[in-house]
């Protein structure tokens, strides 16, 4: 027809109000929060009713019907104050880490002279490296563990000041905490090479 400009296909009509539905992260039980849920609309059904895509593309009609999802602003403000705090719990973890870099290098170079005589006994860097990996994680770990455990729970609390909550899985800590320590071990092991490949007696001179 000459006077249709275009035409849509919705499961639900937009005039009578949208069904609820509840959002939640895949793998997990816990709902997140509940939206309006249109289910089902066609890739002209924006452009029929005069809605603007603010961020993202329209749908792709060659795709199957559930592998795209246009969410609204407020749902994405929701989610977003799940990456708040998520953030906050990152850069807590951030701070634990420098002083556990700091830590580690003052300590490679506290026992520099300890390396040296090592060395000139005969001992092997890999045994040089075990030992101070050993005493470096020995004060990593639990230092890391509480940090991310604190954050945690200041993440909860704090998230339980809002109404709608997006929740905050506990991965995401093991996996700073694994980062974390990854790192550690890493500088540590730089500034031991580069300790124990010097000359042992430009260290213990000053003995």
């Amino acid at each position: 027809l000459s006077g249709v400009e275009d035409a849509s296909f919705a499961y639900q009509n937009p005039f009578t109000g949208y069904s609820g539905d509840n959002v939640s992260v895949p793998g997990e039980d816990r709902q997140l929060f509940n939206i309006r849920d249109a289910y089902y609309v066609d890739e002209h059904y924006f452009n029929v009713f005069g809605i603007k895509i603010q961020e993202g593309s329209n749908f792709d009609p060659t795709l199957n019907s559930n592998a795209e999802m246009i969410v609204d602003r407020n749902f994405v403000d929701t989610l977003n104050t799940r990456n708040s705090i998520l953030a906050g719990g990152i850069v807590t973890l951030f701070i634990a880490l420098i002083g556990l870099i700091g830590y580690t290098i003052d300590e490679v170079r506290r026992r520099s002279k300890e390396i040296a005589v090592r060395r000139v006994n005969g001992a092997q860097f890999s045994q040089i490296r075990s030992m101070f990996l050993r005493d470096v994680m020995a004060v990593a770990l639990p230092s890391v563990a509480v940090g991310a455990v604190l954050a945690y729970i200041v993440a909860r609390r704090w998230e339980q000041n809002f109404s709608l909550q997006a929740g905050l899985p506990w991965w995401i800590f093991v996996g700073a905490i694994v980062a974390a320590l990854a790192i550690v071990a890493i500088i540590s092991d730089i500034y031991v090479i580069r300790t124990a490949g010097t000359n042992p007696a430009d260290s213990i001179k000053t003995e």
